[in-house]
């Protein structure tokens, strides 16, 4: 939806408030927990955003957001985006679009290397990834494939045999896990991740 801000104030509200806070210190502060050795900032993306003027005027604004790059001590290099906190994109990633980017995404992989987002529809990549590592590690903490498993054994007196060679190549392992669980358990072809958390209510 567009939101009701002149062009000359919203370029003041982010020249103000996102660009001139923008530093090294800033986004050291926010990876607070992680070991950070590097860091730089390597450039900025555009994106489009929709504004009102109070006479109901349409204005479309092209902003840019800031990344950076971070290397850890290990010599692993990881990759930021850093959006502005007055603007906010209501765009959650549904289980569908979850679960094929579980089952189609190696190691290494970028997620858009899959999905097809021609309209634009996800800012970046970064929202799904946080999304799915913290699903993927609450499937390592809790089990819930190995749950399944365990319920499979008991009603069919044999277990579900999944390969381990292609569960590790996986980008999120254990969430990969779970949806080959599920789909054998109840033969289906999609909607694992729907049916996995409906059980489970994650």
């Amino acid at each position: 939806m567009p939101c009701k801000c002149k062009s000359k104030e919203f370029e003041k509200i982010y020249r103000e408030n996102y660009k001139a806070a923008i530093t090294n210190e800033f986004i050291r502060s926010k990876l607070d927990g992680f070991d950070v050795v590097r860091l730089k900032r390597n450039g900025t993306f555009g994106r489009d955003l929709e504004l009102l003027d109070l006479s109901g005027n349409l204005y479309i604004i092209c902003f840019r957001i800031q990344t950076a790059l971070w290397e850890d001590s290990a010599g692993k290099q990881h990759y930021v985006s850093i959006f502005p906190n007055f603007i906010r994109k209501f765009t959650r990633p549904c289980l569908s679009v979850l679960e094929y980017i579980s089952c189609n995404t190696r190691k290494g992989e970028d997620i858009f290397s899959h999905i097809d987002d021609r309209d634009n529809i996800h800012s970046c990549e970064d929202r799904m990834v946080h999304i799915l590592d913290k699903l993927d590690k609450k499937c390592a903490e809790k089990d819930y494939a190995g749950i399944l498993n365990s319920r499979y054994t008991i009603v069919f007196n044999k277990p579900i045999t999944i390969s381990a060679k292609e569960v590790s190549r996986n980008r999120f392992p254990h969430v990969f896990a779970l949806i080959i669980i599920v789909r054998e358990y109840f033969g289906m072809c999609w909607g694992s991740l729907a049916a996995a958390s409906s059980i489970f209510r994650f």
